[in-house]
């Protein structure tokens, strides 16, 4: 009789941004936006290493004020997450 190969089981579960340290310090959203009350919403692709902390921040192009790029990837690169 032919053997049946069990197929491994896989956690698929989302992970879940670590709150246990709080939200990352430091002023991320740029000074110059917020003086001329420049807002948006960006959307940011990235992967997660191992450890939890994001790897390959970018922006995914879009329309959106150009000068809140740069705070968007540096506020993503200082989450950590729970796996």
């Amino acid at each position: 009789p032919a053997q049946s190969a069990e197929t491994p089981s896989v956690d698929l579960q989302a992970p879940s941004v670590d709150t246990r340290a709080g939200p990352p310090r430091g002023t991320w959203y740029p000074a110059k936006a917020r003086r001329q009350n420049v807002e948006g919403q960006l959307l940011v692709d990235f992967a997660l290493d191992s450890a939890g902390s994001p790897k390959d921040a970018k922006v995914v192009p879009s329309d959106h004020p150009q000068m809140l790029e740069s705070a968007a990837i540096g506020f993503v690169k200082r989450l950590r997450f729970r796996m």
